[in-house]
């Protein structure tokens, strides 16, 4: 799995560092777990810290295009981040139907 950044952003309003990167031939074949997994370990940041937000296709490729945050308090995150970020993540249960 080769990563490459695109972007890289220091928010300072938000304070937050924002990420935007490839994976190369990885879409479809990986899980936001993964994908955040490698991810922290290519970034060197802690995994509790990092936020993955979006994940899509380049358009004719097999390369996914990953946007993720980077918060040093989580509890910005909680107040600044949509809650089905962290259902996705596992950190928090989402509604029972």
């Amino acid at each position: 799995m080769e990563l490459e950044i695109i972007a890289e952003n220091k928010n300072i309003l938000l304070d937050r560092k924002e990420i935007k990167c490839v994976i190369k031939g990885a879409y479809g074949k990986i899980k936001r777990s993964e994908a955040l997994e490698a991810l922290s370990n290519f970034l060197n940041l802690d995994k509790k810290k990092l936020y993955l937000i979006r994940m899509e296709n380049k358009r004719g490729t097999r390369d996914l295009i990953a946007t993720c945050f980077y918060y040093e308090d989580p509890k910005k995150a909680e107040k600044q981040l949509p809650k089905h970020i962290f259902v996705r993540m596992g950190l928090k249960e989402g509604k029972k139907k």
